[in-house]
């Protein structure tokens, strides 16, 4: 009687775990679903086809669900607002790129190493890539759609990885390039995208290296000083990186040679090829900007600004003009400990959009107060066409995009 009792009793809690599990599996598979309509109906296509889901459940799945649905919130666009979110989710770097369906947006997701494509003219966001890559904090594009991966390994050492994110018709997760050696402490493009440069810390201080995708860097300069910012306009630029109330200084380099261009206090500069510079720097916290322009036309401009929250452009092709202009951000209020606060992220300011005239000198505000929201710009860049102006919001890393024209 007892053994009876036994068997009846196990074999009730067998089919309760069987009933379980398939209770389970259904669930999953209907969030699954519903993920995907809503992936769908928000402007995300489908990716590429991955292994049914197993009863093991998939981490990869539910961080993607989960970063997803916060940028859910904010991917669709307002037809009627000049000024919109592409991802309310936290990015590391964005880079516009001319296809021949239009201009896209290609951003790094900063939770996940996902690497997204938007089309600014319809709002619709594609996935290039969903290799999740963690520790990824800062994505740097060039002109011809490639990109250098900036994170940390376990070692908290600083990696670069140069990756070409094209979409391929059989996966979307892997990613081909080149790993460049560790403790790079800045990077550059060249204004083509085919050459790169970065300092590399040693333990006598910097050497500058300049190189290409697959192929071996050569070294082209060195110094017994840290903390140098690259720029690359007509040349190779290196800047000492601005703290507030110290000269900073900026070096031309060439053949070795390192050639004094500019010295003032708390320095930092945006340069173009064709000599059009943006220059600040910032005393008792006060911040100028000057805009200038090689023409001998062309007259100077300053704005209560840091060149890292302006980007040149040029006017909309649609104008029938060729006119070069500057954008900048230009902060409400900025604190006596500017520009330091500001770097090390212990202070945000709000800031309002100007346009800049490269040779009258022009300014105008761009946008008015009601289509305004709060944000702190940084790392700005203008799409090739002159149509659409990106920035990352730095209290929160979010990332949108200006409608400079129709």
């Amino acid at each position: 009687m007892n053994q009876t009792v036994l068997r009846i009793v196990s074999l009730g809690v067998m089919v309760l775990c069987v009933l379980s599990l398939a209770l389970w599996y259904t669930a999953l598979s209907r969030q699954k679903a519903t993920i995907t309509t809503r992936d769908t109906a928000r402007g995300y296509k489908a990716e590429e086809p991955v292994p049914p889901i197993s009863l093991l459940g998939s981490t990869f799945e539910n961080i993607s669900a989960e970063v997803g649905a916060s940028r859910a919130s904010s991917s669709v666009k307002t037809r009627s607002s000049r000024i919109y979110r592409v991802s309310q989710a936290p990015v590391a770097g964005m880079g516009f790129k001319k296809t021949n369906e239009g201009v896209r947006l290609l951003f790094v997701e900063r939770a996940t190493g996902h690497i997204f494509s938007e089309n600014p003219e319809t709002g619709s966001i594609e996935r290039i890539s969903n290799m999740l890559i963690p520790r990824m904090y800062e994505a740097l594009w060039n002109t011809n759609g490639l990109v250098a991966l900036r994170g940390l390994d376990e070692n908290l050492a600083i990696t670069t990885f140069v990756a070409s994110p094209e979409r391929s018709t059989s996966s979307a997760s892997v990613l081909t390039g080149q790993f460049l050696p560790p403790n790079i402490d800045s990077f550059v493009w060249s204004p083509s995208g085919n050459d790169f440069a970065y300092s590399l810390l040693t333990d006598a201080g910097t050497a500058i290296y300049r190189g290409a995708p697959d192929k071996k860097p050569s070294l082209i300069a060195s110094s017994g000083v840290r903390d140098w910012g690259l720029l690359w306009s007509d040349r190779i630029l290196a800047l000492q990186r601005p703290a507030a109330n110290t000269n900073g200084a900026l070096y031309s380099l060439g053949a070795g040679v390192w050639e004094k261009l500019l010295e003032a206090p708390a320095l930092s500069i945006t340069a173009e090829t064709d000599g059009l510079v943006i220059a600040s720097s910032v005393v008792g916290g006060s911040p100028s900007a000057t805009i200038s322009s090689s023409s001998a036309v062309s007259r100077r401009a300053t704005l209560p600004t840091v060149a890292d929250k302006c980007a040149w452009g040029s006017l909309p092709k649609t104008t029938g003009r060729e006119e070069r202009i500057a954008y900048c951000a230009v902060p409400e209020y900025v604190s006596r400990e500017f520009p330091d606060s500001w770097y090390r992220g212990s202070e945000h300011t709000t800031d309002t959009w100007w346009s800049i005239d490269a040779v009258t000198g022009d300014s105008k505000k761009m946008l008015t107060d009601s289509e305004l929201p709060s944000f702190d710009v940084m790392r700005p860049l203008v799409s090739s066409d002159g149509r659409y102006l990106a920035f990352m919001n730095a209290r929160d890393l979010s990332l949108w995009v200006v409608k400079l024209s129709d």
